[in-house]
């Protein structure tokens, strides 16, 4: 059995707006939304976990090559700390790099708009 999402936005506009047991339902709530689409789901199994990154972001949120790399999870890591340098050191959770260096440069403006 499957569940249907009517979602819209991508990476932090990212938002679900229903969920649906039948296509035809969600489809009918497809009106309500702009740009919305409807993603297809399996109830009662996981969806396997995200990559984990590391970023090395500068204060003006660039990120040099090698700057970004898949690591392991720890529990440990703070999700955006400032470095020597007036850099960032990011770990977040991202489907590939490109995810991680936008949810990585988000929690930058977040972290310059509350220390500022």
């Amino acid at each position: 059995m499957n569940m249907f999402v009517v979602t819209t936005g991508t990476y932090s506009d990212y938002r679900i707006c229903g969920l649906y047991s039948t296509r035809e339902k969600a489809e009918a709530d497809t009106e309500a939304w702009i740009k919305c689409r409807i993603e297809e789901f399996p109830l009662d199994q996981a969806l396997p976990p995200g990559k984990y990154w590391e970023i090395w972001m500068t204060a003006e949120g660039d990120i040099l090559e090698g700057d970004i790399q898949q690591v392991n999870y720890s529990p440990t890591h703070e999700p955006i700390s400032r470095c020597a340098g007036e850099g960032f050191l990011v770990h977040a959770f991202g489907s590939d790099e490109k995810h991680a260096a936008k949810v990585a440069n988000e929690l930058r403006i977040q972290w310059l708009k509350e220390n500022s």
